[in-house]
């Protein structure tokens, strides 16, 4: 895992997040070919560049890049299976055109570096968006509901929403999510998805691999509790099989 390593580890923002959500999906696919997926965003890259070009306004753009990618590929949100293991898995996002928040937002926010454009993640509670800017506008992007374009009050009429409450806004709620912090959020998503499905030797795996960065998540000293309830959960199974 070499670009989730460097990422993880050393949070340096210069790996590859793209190849890093693969080596994430390789927890669920082990003999996954990271070449031909990377292709293909490649491929959706340069024909969505060949449809606005490179000086296009803002508006243009995301016009372009949302209707390319919602209504020619048919990418949208699975509210029907939210919890799937494979809502988190960057290739089968890819093959089957839907997926969670992040992992659709990670497409926005990969064609986007491709073709030279400012599209970051912004994960907000219980919902990620994507978020674009350039010199003259800036919009939020929400993937997960066919690529709808929000202000700032729509992002936060809509989690209020989610929510069904009224969110109010922190200082850093609308930075834009590192890498690092992308790619915890997508392990802790694969995380809760094989706990539903008491897959004790796949939360370990997720587990050891959120280990690695020097700050996994707000807690520490939970998530290696938690590592240990996971080992005697996967002993006990193992056992009752023998």
């Amino acid at each position: 895992m070499t670009e989730l390593t460097r990422l993880l580890g050393h949070g340096d923002e210069s790996a590859r997040l793209d190849v890093a959500a693969l080596e994430i999906a390789g927890i669920e696919y082990p003999d996954l070919d990271h070449g031909r997926f990377l292709e293909q965003l490649d491929t959706w890259a340069g024909e969505i560049g060949r449809q606005v070009g490179l000086e296009a306004p803002g508006d243009r753009f995301l016009d372009v890049l949302t209707g390319y990618l919602t209504v020619t590929l048919g990418f949208t949100g699975n509210q029907r299976s939210y919890y799937d293991v494979q809502n988190s898995c960057l290739n089968r996002v890819i093959e089957r055109r839907t997926g969670l928040p992040i992992t659709l937002s990670l497409l926005y926010i990969e064609i986007g570096r491709r073709l030279g454009r400012d599209i970051h993640g912004i994960g907000l509670p219980g919902h990620f968006l994507a978020g674009y800017r350039d010199s003259q506008m800036s919009a939020y992007i929400d993937p997960f509901h066919g690529g709808e374009l929000l202000d700032r009050r729509g992002a936060i009429r809509l989690i209020s929403a989610l929510r069904g409450e009224t969110w109010m806004p922190g200082a850093n709620d609308f930075e834009p999510a590192s890498k690092r912090q992308i790619a915890l959020r997508m392990l802790n998503n694969l995380r809760g998805a094989y706990l539903r499905k008491q897959q004790w030797s796949k939360v370990i795996q997720v587990l050891d691999v959120m280990m690695i960065a020097p700050q996994a998540g707000p807690d520490r000293q939970a998530l290696e509790g938690e590592l240990a309830k996971a080992r005697q959960a996967w002993a006990r199974l193992r056992a009752s099989l023998n």
